[in-house]
């Protein structure tokens, strides 16, 4: 691959590694010590090379990689046969966030799970679908399958209605359910296995930023000139009852039904 000359305008950098953290305990370590699982090996997501790749924190090399390129057909993930069937071999993710092993203890122990922003990224950039569309998956790192995995048509709507093409994150929650972060957004929500969204969560408030940034009076971003009001969540993250002062709720949320929501 040739590699891309940096665009001395860009803030971000050239590849702009978005996530990196250690694995921690897991079961393809504790199946075998000699698996390049190792609990203190660094997972790292360069969100603009479309790379997944963990890094031996002894050696310094890398021992495993996804991307940038994929024998599955690339791109158009919304748009053809079997594209919500699983397992089935991993494809084209692009602008990806935040993977990392699913912790022990919770479903999914030991998968990868990623925000596949599908946005614009790769070096060339990746084919992507028509019909913009965003993904959460969970890959088995042997099989490098898609195990499972979230879009909008999973809660019966159309694909451009699950978007974000930067920033975002997602959580497995103890009781199997995906806590997501449509960052570009500002949504919040959490899925079951299947899809069905039980709670959500729209930001009301808005500020002063461009991709991100502080409010500020004047541009930070070289090429931009004006700034835009947006309501963008970088990460959520959700945490035990037990770290909240006040306590575990008396009572369960109502779950949302999208179908018949104003």
């Amino acid at each position: 691959m040739r590699p891309a000359s940096r665009d001395p305008n860009d803030p971000w950098g050239y590849l702009e590694m978005n996530s990196a953290k250690t694995l921690g305990p897991n079961r393809w370590h504790r199946a075998d010590p000699r698996s390049v699982f190792h609990p203190d090996n660094i997972l790292i997501s360069l969100r603009k090379a479309n790379v997944i790749a963990l890094i031996d924190k002894t050696t310094k090399a890398i021992v495993w990689k996804l991307g940038p390129y994929f024998a599955a057909e690339p791109g158009a993930q919304h748009q053809r046969i079997n594209a919500h069937k699983v397992p089935r071999p991993l494809d084209q993710i692009s602008g990806q966030h935040n993977p990392h092993f699913i912790a022990d203890g919770l479903p999914g122990a030991g998968n990868i799970l990623v925000f596949d922003n599908q946005g614009g990224a790769g070096y060339p950039p990746a084919a992507l679908g028509i019909y913009a569309g965003s993904r959460v998956l969970e890959i088995d790192p042997a099989t490098e399958q898609i195990v499972w995995q979230y879009t909008a048509e999973d809660s019966g709507q159309p694909s451009w209605t699950f978007f974000s093409s930067f920033v975002s994150n997602a959580q497995r929650l103890p009781n199997g359910n995906t806590l997501i972060t449509e960052g570009m957004n500002g949504r919040l929500f959490q899925v079951t296995p299947d899809g069905q969204v039980v709670w959500e969560y729209q930001n009301p408030y808005e500020g002063y930023g461009v991709a991100g940034e502080p409010e500020v009076h004047e541009p930070r971003v070289p090429g931009v000139d004006r700034l835009s009001r947006t309501s963008l969540i970088y990460r959520a993250q959700a945490v035990p009852f037990e770290w909240v002062p006040v306590g575990a709720p008396q009572s369960a949320p109502e779950p949302v039904d999208r179908r018949t929501a104003p």
